[in-house]
């Protein structure tokens, strides 16, 4: 979808600042979670609905793949104080990359007709083993 995403799927423009704010709260404990488990986490996108994330093997001895999107998912679940709960659909990407959806459920969650803000779109980069 990305930047041609249909209005129907965007939150109205009254709640987005508060779905940046929850989004900008996460930040810090989903990057502290990764670089325990040798990632960096950056941020790609708006942040006007969801949390877009890119997660790259930063050193060495990198965790695998499922085991980096789990620590976010904690991560994600302790600094909202509710539940996150990975879509087991996985998404292919180029280069080798996979796509994971995070759904949030907390009290901290910002609800539209357009459904639970922010969800997690994190796209993790395959580690290269030598």
């Amino acid at each position: 979808m990305g930047a041609d995403l249909e209005d129907r799927f965007r939150p109205p423009a009254e709640l987005r600042p508060a779905i940046r704010a929850f989004c900008e709260r996460l930040i810090p404990p989903i990057q502290a979670a990764a670089r325990a488990v040798g990632y960096a986490v950056a941020v790609h996108g708006s942040m006007e609905r969801d949390l877009d994330l890119l997660a790259f093997p930063w050193t060495a001895d990198a965790a695998d793949e499922l085991a980096a999107v789990e620590a976010i998912r904690l991560a994600v679940a302790e600094a909202s104080g509710g539940r996150c709960l990975r879509n087991q659909e996985v998404g292919e990407k180029p280069h080798g990359r996979r796509s994971y959806t995070l759904l949030l459920f907390s009290d901290q969650c910002i609800e539209s007709a357009a459904g639970c803000h922010p969800f997690i779109d994190l796209s993790v980069a395959p580690r290269v083993i030598r």
